[in-house]
C-alpha cells in the first residue's frame, strides 16, 4: 500500500512540474534534486571498461570450471547470511 502511494505522489509531481511556470520554484527543485544525486552519486561505483572485461573473463573462467552453482542452491545458501 506505501508503494502505491508513493507512485501516486510521484506522478502528481509530474503532474505538477508539468504546468508551473514559476522558473524560481523550478530552480530550487533542481537544486534540491542535484544535491540528493550527489549524496547517492558517491556510493555507485561504476566499472572501467577494463574491470568489466576481467570480470567478464573470470566469471567464463568459472563456468568452464564448472565452480557454479544453481539458483536453488544460491537461494538455500543465502538463508545463512
Amino acid at each position: 500500500m506505501e508503494a502505491f502511494n508513493l507512485q501516486t505522489r510521484k506522478l502528481n509531481v509530474i503532474e505538477y512540474l508539468a504546468v508551473m511556470q514559476d522558473e524560481k520554484v523550478f530552480e530550487k527543485i533542481e537544486k534540491i534534486i542535484t544535491e540528493s544525486k550527489r549524496t547517492i552519486q558517491p556510493a555507485i561505483k561504476r566499472l572501467t571498461k577494463r574491470e568489466l572485461i576481467t570480470r567478464t573473463e573470470k566469471s567464463e573462467n568459472d563456468i568452464r570450471n564448472n565452480k557454479v552453482i544453481t539458483q536453488s542452491q544460491l537461494e538455500k545458501e543465502s538463508l545463512l547470511w
